[in-house]
């Protein structure tokens, strides 16, 4: 009994680890997309984008293209690649990402399961989508056997430093509202700009920052910003 405790929570670090890894992956579109497409085409998961009301994809690495059975420089066809989908699945998959869009948050992540049958083979297949500064998803999507290898697979190919799965925790524990204010702080603005902007009073502003630094575990705003650096918060401006 002990020992399937200690399964499950290996297996839910290793998942948020892997989240964790995507989401930063994904920034390299906004800050560096020529590497992002080089890189794209280099690692062995499957990586679109697609239009945000149609889930129509606009762009598909090798990898992605060649396990959809799609051929090069040919848009991929939903409904076609909705028959190669488990039914049940999918329209579970698909009701959590309307949510999702409908949610707006483009520091968040979406992460879900779907079955699909290549040839004669049905292959489960974790997808993750985030939204991108041109308003379309990025989707990034992995074979389960390959759950255990994903996250590690990509840190080291993108030699990142940004490996403290406990950071993405806290990072994910703040609110969407929340995100917005912690990118205003660390980019200098002040509790009346920020309420301004945001069309709050000043004592609002200061009780988010005060549940903001007490989430993310900082003291002081050097930390602050370096933990915002950390997610690529601040090049958003």
């Amino acid at each position: 009994m002990v020992s399937n405790v200690k399964k499950v929570i290996t297996e839910n670090e290793i998942a948020i680890s892997n989240t964790m890894q995507i989401y930063h992956f994904s920034k390299l579109l906004d800050s560096n997309p020529n590497m992002f497409y080089q890189m794209s085409e280099y690692l062995p998961f499957m990586i679109h984008q697609s239009e945000r009301s149609s889930l129509s994809w606009s762009w598909g690495n090798k990898t992605g293209l060649d396990f959809f059975e799609i051929e090069q420089g040919k848009a991929p066809d939903v409904k076609a690649l909705a028959k190669k989908a488990n039914n049940e699945v999918s329209k579970y998959a698909i009701s959590k990402i309307k949510k999702f869009g409908c949610d707006n948050d483009v520091n968040s992540i979406c992460s879900t399961f779907q079955l699909y049958e290549i040839g004669s083979k049905k292959q489960w297949i974790s997808s993750s989508k985030l939204i991108t500064k041109d308003n379309k998803y990025f989707s990034l999507s992995y074979l389960m056997d390959d759950f255990n290898c994903f996250g590690s697979y990509i840190h080291n190919v993108l030699d990142t430093t940004l490996s403290d799965v406990n950071a993405w925790q806290r990072f994910q524990s703040l609110s969407k509202k929340e995100k917005a204010i912690l990118q205003l702080i660390a980019s200098g603005r002040s509790c009346k700009e920020i309420a301004d902007m945001n069309f709050i009073s000043e004592h609002t502003v200061r009780t988010h920052r005060k549940n903001i630094y007490q989430k993310i575990s900082v003291k002081n705003l050097y930390d602050l910003i370096k933990f915002s650096e950390a997610f690529k918060l601040i090049d958003a401006f």
